[in-house]
C-alpha cells in the first residue's frame, strides 16, 4: 500500500487506482493538501502528499517507500488526481441572541450539493441567506433550542450534519419545592419553603413571581437563584414563575410551574369534652391559633377534611370505627358503649387520646 509495509501497492491489479477512492468514502479535490491520496491517472500508481505538497511518498514496485518530487519517478505523472476522506465539518455559534448567526461548511468538495434546514424549535430560526452554498446565515425569530442541519451530497455519498444552537436566553429550569431539606411533591402550609433555578452559563439575574393565591404567600427572597416564601394556611394553589437574565443577551422567556399546598401540618383535631362520659365532638383548628375557615376551599378536600376515626383500647384492640363523607369538617362520635378508661384515637391517621370517665 502507499502507506507502506507491504509488497503489494494500490493499482498492482487494478488500473486506474482511483477505483479505490470513488466508492463514496472519499471526495476528489482540485489541489493537493497534506495527507491526500494521489492517483496517477495515466499510470498504475498511487502516492500520499506530504506536508510539502510538491513532495510525495509512494512505493515503487517491490522497493521500499520512496520520498520524491511529485514529477519524479518511473511513473507517468502528467495527470494527477487528489482524494481526501469525505468528512465535511459544520461550524457555527452555539447561541444566537436576537440577531443572526453564520454557519459554515469546512472541507466541502467541489461539485457537492448543499441543502440547509432547521429542526427542534424550528420556529426560532429562519434561513436569511446561503441556501445551496457552503455558508448560511440564520436569523433569530423566536427563542428556544433549535437545530441547524445541512445535507451534503457528493457523487454516491450523502451525509447530514447538525449543530444545536440556543436562540435567545434559555428558559430557567425550576427545581423544588424544598421543605425541611427535601424536595416535596406538595408544600405544607404554615411552613417556609423555597425553589431554585438550575445554574446556567452566563446567567447573572433571576426574577420570581407568585400568582393565583399570592395574597396568602409571603415572598422571602427574589432576584436570586433561590426564592423562599412563607405560606399562609389558607393558601391552596398557585403558580410560580421565573425568568433569568444573561449578560449581552437579555431576559429569557418565563418558566411556570404549578404549586399545590396542603395543611396537614396546620390543622389539628380538637376533642371535647375530654374526659368525657361518652359523646365527643371532633372539630378542626389551626396549629397557629387562627380561626377555622371553610375547608371546602381546597381543590382536594379529602386531604383536609374529616375522613375516618379508629378507636383502640389500651391493649391495642380496635373497638370502634367511623367513616365520614368527603367534605365533613366536624362530627360527633358516641363512645358511651365503651368501658371507662383511656383510649387511643386515630383521626385521619393521626394519634390522639381520650379518657372515658364513669
Amino acid at each position: 500500500m502507499s502507506e507502506g509495509g507491504s509488497a503489494v501497492w494500490m493499482g498492482r491489479y487494478t488500473n486506474p487506482t482511483s477505483i479505490y477512492w470513488t466508492d463514496g468514502s472519499y471526495v476528489e479535490i482540485s489541489n493537493p493538501i497534506e495527507g491526500a491520496k494521489v492517483s496517477y491517472a495515466n499510470d498504475n500508481h498511487s502516492a500520499i502528499v506530504t506536508n510539502d505538497v510538491s513532495v510525495f511518498v509512494s512505493k515503487w514496485g517491490k522497493w521500499q517507500l520512496i520520498k520524491h518530487d511529485k514529477d519524479y519517478g518511473p511513473y507517468e505523472s502528467s495527470r494527477l488526481r487528489y482524494f481526501v476522506k469525505f468528512k465535511p465539518v459544520l461550524n457555527g455559534p452555539t447561541q444566537i441572541c436576537n440577531a443572526t448567526g453564520t454557519f459554515k461548511l469546512i472541507n466541502l468538495p467541489v461539485g457537492a450539493t448543499v441543502q440547509w434546514s432547521t429542526g427542534g424549535r424550528w420556529d426560532a430560526l429562519e434561513l436569511a441567506s446561503g441556501q445551496g452554498t457552503a455558508q448560511a446565515t440564520y436569523r433569530a425569530t423566536g427563542s428556544g433550542q433549535a437545530t441547524v442541519s445541512v445535507s451534503v451530497n457528493y457523487l454516491k455519498a450523502t451525509t447530514t450534519l447538525s449543530h444545536t444552537v440556543q436562540v435567545g436566553v434559555p428558559e430557567p429550569r425550576i427545581i423544588g419545592p424544598f421543605q425541611n431539606g427535601h424536595v416535596m411533591a406538595g408544600i405544607c402550609a404554615c411552613q417556609s419553603a423555597h425553589y431554585e433555578a438550575a445554574t446556567a452559563p452566563g446567567i447573572t439575574r433571576y426574577h420570581w413571581e407568585m400568582v393565583d393565591d399570592s395574597p396568602y404567600i409571603t415572598l422571602l427572597g427574589k432576584n436570586s437563584r433561590s426564592m423562599g416564601f412563607q405560606v399562609n394556611p389558607d393558601a391552596r394553589y398557585a403558580h410560580i414563575r421565573c425568568k433569568q437574565y444573561q449578560e449581552g443577551c437579555g431576559w429569557s422567556e418565563i418558566t411556570e410551574e404549578p404549586i399545590y399546598f396542603h395543611d396537614n401540618c396546620c390543622r389539628q383535631w380538637g376533642i371535647g369534652p375530654n374526659p368525657t362520659p361518652g359523646p365527643i365532638e371532633l372539630r378542626p383548628y389551626r396549629a397557629d391559633g387562627g380561626e377555622e375557615v371553610s375547608l371546602m376551599r381546597s381543590a382536594t378536600p379529602s386531604i383536609v377534611t374529616l375522613r375516618q376515626v379508629h378507636v383502640f383500647s389500651a391493649d391495642g384492640r380496635l373497638v370502634l370505627e367511623r367513616q365520614f363523607p368527603i367534605g365533613t369538617s366536624q362530627a360527633s362520635v358516641d363512645l358511651s358503649s365503651l368501658r371507662p378508661g383511656t383510649y387511643h384515637l386515630l383521626i385521619n391517621g393521626k394519634e390522639h387520646h381520650v379518657v372515658i370517665k364513669e
